[in-house]
């Protein structure tokens, strides 16, 4: 994170909004620690500032550190670590964006707009290291299709951000 801070200060002057793609803590530990790191994490994310000294609005798409069970297992049904950082999110969100903030529901996938921008957050990691839009058992191309379907034309610009692994392939 202190790199994170360090490369973002170098382009305060133009920044709009911190896009944050996973990995804030490590789900193989205890919660307590969990949720330490993400208090941590989500402290210097809130730190960043603009030129103005206004404070810059981030979000983050949770990745596999973020939620994988303590014992990895490929298909695995433990989604302990999920739902406690889901949870830590929409709380940390709610705190920070009020009414306006993204709601994650039962899953990590959400969207929200920004300035003339539509910013779609996936979840690859729905079925456990599975491919997303390949695998029958995720809701993350159903969902896509539904927000486009609704979503206001007015927005011209639709911008993804995701962690997907290397073998994924769209």
């Amino acid at each position: 994170m202190q790199l994170l801070l360090k490369v973002v200060s170098c382009y305060h002057e133009n920044l709009d909004i911190v896009l944050h793609v996973g990995d804030i803590v490590e789900s193989a530990m205890v919660d307590g620690k969990i949720k330490d790191y993400f208090k941590l994490g989500t402290g210097y994310l809130s730190s960043i500032r603009n030129s103005k000294n206004e404070s810059v609005p981030w979000y983050v798409t949770a990745g596999d550190h973020d939620v994988n069970p303590p014992v990895y297992q490929p298909g695995s049904m433990n989604y302990s670590k999920e739902i406690l950082y889901r949870t830590l999110l929409q709380t940390k969100y709610d705190n920070i964006y009020k009414g306006d903030a993204p709601k994650l529901g039962n899953t990590l996938y959400y969207s929200f707009d920004f300035k003339d921008y539509h910013f779609i957050s996936l979840f690859s990691e729905e079925v456990q290291h599975v491919d997303p839009f390949k695998d029958e058992r995720s809701q993350n191309k159903f969902w896509i299709q539904r927000l486009m379907q609704t979503k206001d034309a007015s927005l011209s610009t639709s911008t993804g951000m995701n962690f997907f692994k290397e073998e994924s392939v769209l």
